[in-house]
């Protein structure tokens, strides 16, 4: 009977251990659990205003060119154009600029003239995608992409080969895209002889071939027709 009684007590007492050790341990994973959840939360948040604070950076960055003079802007993109393409833009003052879907300048009523300062086109829409590399100084600005929409080409005979002289030009740092645009060919008495329905046309330099590109998608007496016109290394063009 005592050995039962001493039996009993000390499983007892060895229940209680269990239990108070269980209790013990419950609450040290309980408190491990609330630390383990408040370092994340913290990380979490410490997450977020990187990310908030990296994206208010960026647009402040994107944004910077609003502030630069106009025409300070025009003459740059100007001479870029000059140099890169030996074309001769003319600007007018309606100029905007977008952060979406890509930076840009956006202008309105552009002119195109020839050497002798004639006009040779009148450009309704005219956009200017820039590289996003340093926009801390207008002078750092870089063209990416040029593209004409709504475009009165007059081509003149000692103009007529305009577009096929452009592929002698640099178009590795930056592609021309023409659209829904027209080509008038007249003779020396103003006459138009006939009309070239751009739909589009795109200069671009392929890295493989190393070679300059021209591909035309356009109209000519209501009949589509498609070409694809390259130089080689020696500036020879080919069409096919």
């Amino acid at each position: 009977m005592n050995k039962h009684s001493f039996l009993s007590k000390f499983l007892k007492k060895l229940s209680l251990l269990i239990d108070s050790l269980n209790f013990k341990n419950s609450k040290k994973f309980n408190f491990n659990q609330k630390k383990i959840f408040k370092l994340q939360s913290i990380s979490a948040k410490r997450v977020l205003v990187t990310l908030f604070m990296l994206l208010i950076l960026s647009f402040s960055y994107l944004s910077i060119p609003i502030l630069y003079n106009k025409s300070q802007i025009q003459n740059e993109i100007k001479n870029q154009l000059l140099k890169r393409y030996d074309v001769n833009f003319i600007f007018s003052t309606d100029m905007k600029y977008n952060l979406f879907p890509w930076p840009n300048f956006k202008f309105e009523n552009i002119k195109i003239v020839n050497d002798e300062n004639i006009k040779i086109a009148d450009i309704k829409n005219f956009k200017i995608n820039l590289r996003m590399l340093n926009f801390f100084s207008p002078k750092n600005l870089e063209i990416k992409e040029v593209f004409l929409a709504n475009a009165k080409f007059d081509i003149y005979q000692k103009d007529n080969s305009f577009f096929f002289d452009l592929l002698d030009n640099d178009f590795s740092k930056s592609e021309i895209k023409i659209v829904d645009s027209s080509i008038f060919f007249k003779n020396d008495e103003d006459e138009v002889l006939f009309i070239n329905r751009i739909k589009q046309m795109e200069y671009f330099y392929d890295i493989k071939k190393s070679q300059n590109i021209l591909n035309i998608k356009n109209e000519i007496f209501n009949i589509p027709y498609s070409l694809n016109v390259y130089n080689n290394k020696d500036k020879k063009k080919n069409i096919y």
